[in-house]
């Protein structure tokens, strides 16, 4: 996962926090919660052929370490999804970035749960894909447009940040420093295991 795909899970939970002032304005109940689809590898490659950079248990260890993420459904189906899919996993709305997913047939993967008015959207963030990364590392060269996309991934990291409590007011501090260039399931591992050894502590990342 790389930070595209956090920011993705980021505004869909601002999305659920608006659901939940929906409800709560009409008197529902107002507890959202955000669950992430996973779609099969072999799902994947069935459709679109190629390799993978995660397996699909490395995929739900960086999904369940995210802290916007509430619940993971597995086995997702690369087609369009369905109103049945959603009503079988209690899921009220899908949410998608407003670059249009398309079907092997060229439908809209997300046509049936539009027309349903069970769809939500958000903004793609900008440069950055998993595509890219994967050209840049095997390419060895940082890319034209390097610069530009540090910079909007490192204000978009600032964004990552925010709601944390001021390092000050910590009473025990734990400094973990690392190149944090591609966020992988053993950075996840070293900082749980380190949550673990020192209880009560507040964690600053260099």
């Amino acid at each position: 996962m790389h930070t595209g795909h956090f920011n993705a899970i980021r505004q869909v939970a601002n999305i659920a926090q608006d659901i939940e002032q929906e409800r709560a304005d009409e008197g529902k109940p107002v507890h959202v919660e955000v669950v992430a689809g996973i779609h099969p590898n072999k799902e994947i490659r069935r459709v679109k052929g190629g390799e993978f950079v995660c397996s699909e248990e490395e995929k739900e260890t960086m999904l369940r370490a995210c802290k916007w993420v509430d619940d993971i459904v597995h086995d997702v189906p690369y087609k369009p999804l369905t109103v049945e899919f959603l009503d079988k996993h209690r899921i009220d709305y899908a949410v998608h970035g407003d670059d249009i997913a398309k079907a092997s047939d060229g439908t809209d993967m997300y046509g049936n749960v539009k027309e349903a008015g069970r769809y939500r959207e958000f903004r793609r963030s900008e440069c950055i894909s998993t595509t890219t990364l994967i050209n840049r590392i095997l390419g060895h060269h940082p890319g034209a447009n390097a610069d530009e996309a540090f910079s909007l991934t490192s204000r978009r990291m600032s964004e990552f940040s925010r709601g944390n409590k001021p390092i000050e007011s910590a009473t025990k501090i734990v400094y973990i420093s690392a190149v944090w260039d591609l966020l992988h399931t053993a950075h996840v591992e070293a900082l749980r295991l380190a949550y673990q050894a020192v209880e009560g502590a507040d964690f600053l990342i260099g």
